[in-house]
């Protein structure tokens, strides 16, 4: 029993701690914040308490037969594991975007195989992807004027403009620090 609880508010620090340290590294926590493990945790702790609970009144004070007891705990168990698997089907993808036909599986991780030529091919169109992506944020800015509304933020300039948020980020920081 008292491992249980350990485990509880083990859980429940380390929930925390992850969400301290989303907030410094992220700028769009929305849905990464595993508010559903928490709501979890919580539910495995109203469970235990409704469990010893139980055992005292059917044990100390013989007020709830053990039958009884057994089953109030099994069945807000049923209903905790029910609660485990809807939020695990429509729990939103972490990984949203990701492909991994874009490394070769038989190289080891961060090898892949390259000429030199192919390098420069990539590297000019790289170039030429983020300087037209640049143009057209710069466009987007003097013509809708985004800027002037308030609630204004990188995910939601990303949404108008159609890129990726990371991406947005990634090219104002590179192509504003040449300017």
């Amino acid at each position: 029993m008292s491992f249980a609880i350990g485990y509880l508010v083990a859980g429940l620090f380390y929930i925390h701690k992850h969400k301290r340290n989303l907030r410094t590294q992220l700028s769009n926590v929305k849905g990464i914040e595993l508010k559903w493990l928490q709501i979890l945790l919580y539910s495995l702790g109203i469970i235990l308490v409704v469990a010893i609970v139980i055992e005292i009144l059917s044990n100390t004070f013989q007020l709830v037969p053990p039958e009884i007891g057994s089953i109030i705990v099994f069945i807000l168990m049923a209903i905790g594991i029910f609660y485990i698997g809807i939020h695990g089907i429509i729990q939103t993808d972490i990984f949203y975007g990701y492909n991994p036909d874009l490394q070769d599986y038989r190289l080891p991780p961060g090898k892949a195989i390259r000429t030199v030529n192919q390098d420069k091919d990539t590297e000019e169109k790289k170039n030429r992807l983020l300087d037209d992506r640049y143009d057209q944020l710069i466009n987007y800015m003097k013509t809708e004027k985004p800027f002037l509304d308030n609630n204004l933020n990188l995910q939601s300039l990303a949404t108008m403009l159609e890129l990726k948020p990371h991406f947005l980020s990634m090219l104002i920081n590179q192509k504003s620090s040449t300017i």
